[in-house]
């Protein structure tokens, strides 16, 4: 199962860059953009290095509802932008899915 994680962003720069590399460190199919509702600080680029960004009105349920829609996965993951996931995250996700 393929898992589309999508993390809504407003100048989150002191946090985005280590729960990108939690998510980087996952096994399997997976997918990930940020959704950023017009960031005056350095989120985006540091996002750009990791991901897909994608420019959404501001709101988190907009952007979460942006990010929705752009995704091909069959699991949805919303995470805060200070979000850090375990190493065995995704893993453990499908085997509950599974259930």
């Amino acid at each position: 199962m393929k898992i589309s994680v999508v993390i809504p962003t407003l100048n989150e720069e002191s946090h985005i860059e280590k729960t990108l590399q939690s998510i980087i460190k996952q096994e399997g199919d997976y997918e990930f953009s940020v959704v950023d509702g017009g960031s005056t600080d350095d989120t985006v680029t540091i996002a750009k290095r990791y991901t897909t960004v994608i420019t959404s009105q501001r709101g988190r349920a907009i952007q979460m509802n942006t990010g929705a829609k752009a995704c091909s996965g069959d699991i949805l993951l919303f995470l805060h932008a200070d979000t850090l996931l375990p190493d065995n995250a995704f893993r453990e996700i499908r085997k509950k899915m599974k259930d």
